[in-house]
């Protein structure tokens, strides 16, 4: 379980990394503009999809309203510019990035990086699905275990945190089963099922332990454990 508690996790994260030595941050929200989501905005979201959401998802955005933050293994000044939103600290090939970040970053280093937008966008329809997940459709799937149609699956799935443009961890509502899951995609949100699912309890205490650093998947084409970086370098 994590150390601190879901409401304390955004700050104890950004304390934490702050705290490390050669260690330079790119980016990350300020800790007086965590923001809280008040909870009749969480109780209106519940609302709108018709489920309960996962107590820990509701304590982590009543301490924060979103989560932002880009490190790497340097010595450095931390970096002052801030992006316009979470759409584009995400966007790995933005302007941001290309602009900002990419003139000092190296992927030979090992670094992390949390981007977690507010609870409304989070769980509001159409922005986000269009452009990281493809048109669903009727084909049958097998995900956590069990059989689900495509369209069905994506009906249900929020995006939780964007690792980089090309993974994302999703919120997915297993409505049949009572339960949510973050599970993760890969190649640009194309597929959902190559990663076993998991708690989130499990996925905050992996940001908590990694700063945004290496998340561990476990694939479902063999029980191998997979670290997915953020800041990584390339093959």
């Amino acid at each position: 379980m994590p150390t601190s508690k879901p409401e304390k996790l955004a700050a104890a994260i950004l304390t934490s990394v702050r705290s490390r030595e050669n260690v330079r941050v790119l980016y990350a929200t300020p800790s007086e503009k965590l923001g809280r989501t008040s909870p009749k905005v969480l109780d209106g979201l519940e609302k709108d999809i018709g489920a309960g959401l996962p107590p820990e998802i509701r304590a982590f955005y009543s301490g924060a309203e979103q989560l932002g933050l880009v490190w790497q293994e340097d010595k450095g000044q931390e970096t002052k510019e801030q992006p316009a939103g979470w759409n584009e600290l995400c966007d790995t090939d933005g302007e941001f990035w290309q602009k900002a970040l990419r003139p000092s970053r190296d992927y030979s280093k090992r670094g992390g990086m949390i981007c977690i937008p507010s609870a409304v966008e989070v769980f509001r329809k159409g922005y986000w699905i269009d452009r990281i997940v493809p048109e669903p459709s009727d084909q049958e799937i097998e995900l956590d275990g069990e059989t689900f149609v495509d369209k069905v699956v994506f009906e249900e799935l929020y995006p939780l945190d964007f690792i980089t443009t090309y993974y994302c961890a999703g919120l997915w509502h297993n409505r049949k089963a009572g339960k949510w899951r973050v599970v993760l995609a890969d190649g640009n949100g194309a597929d959902w099922t190559n990663y076993k699912t998991m708690s989130v309890a499990e996925y905050f205490e992996q940001l908590e332990k990694g700063l945004g650093g290496p998340r561990t998947f476990v694939s479902t084409w063999g029980d191998e454990p997979k670290e997915i970086w953020a800041l990584r370098k390339e093959e």
